[in-house]
């Protein structure tokens, strides 16, 4: 398959996915996705900068805005509120991510990696992933107050 076919499946594939929501939680948990996509871009530039990892030019949309942006807002909609689950379910996804998707990437051409191992890009989305929930539940009690009042 060449790279950019695959980067196209994983562009829109996820994001038909989307269809399949409710409309509420579409809402709901469209605010952490958009954040998780603004971090995702804050975390992958400072790595670009400091020689951690590399994008081809072609890939960096791709990348971001396609399956991690659909993972996100399906993984919230299963799991929001048990955080020990969502954990997991991060924890797993992560692990494939930084050990399997990364070094196929990088077979490919698409990304390239500097000195950072798969075990420190694992790291970094797990911290992210909890970043992320943080900014959910902000979001939930912000909505709490502003129905209180």
């Amino acid at each position: 398959m060449s790279p950019h076919l695959l980067l196209w499946i994983l562009l829109i594939v996820p994001v038909l996915f989307l269809f399949l929501m409710k409309k509420e939680d579409l809402k709901r948990f469209m605010p952490v996705t958009l954040f998780a996509a603004v971090t995702s871009g804050i975390i992958y530039e400072i790595g670009i900068m400091a020689g951690f990892w590399y994008f081809r030019e072609i890939a960096f949309p791709f990348v971001m805005y396609g399956a991690p942006a659909a993972a996100t807002i399906w993984v919230f909609r299963f799991t929001y509120g048990r955080f020990g689950l969502y954990l997991v379910t991060n924890a797993i996804i992560d692990l494939v991510f930084a050990f399997i998707v990364v070094p196929w990437f990088n077979r490919m051409g698409l990304i390239g990696l500097g000195t950072w191992s798969g075990l420190i890009i694992y790291l970094i989305n797990l911290g992210h992933a909890c970043l992320l929930y943080g900014y959910q539940m902000w979001q939930e009690s912000s909505k709490t107050i502003v129905n209180k009042e």
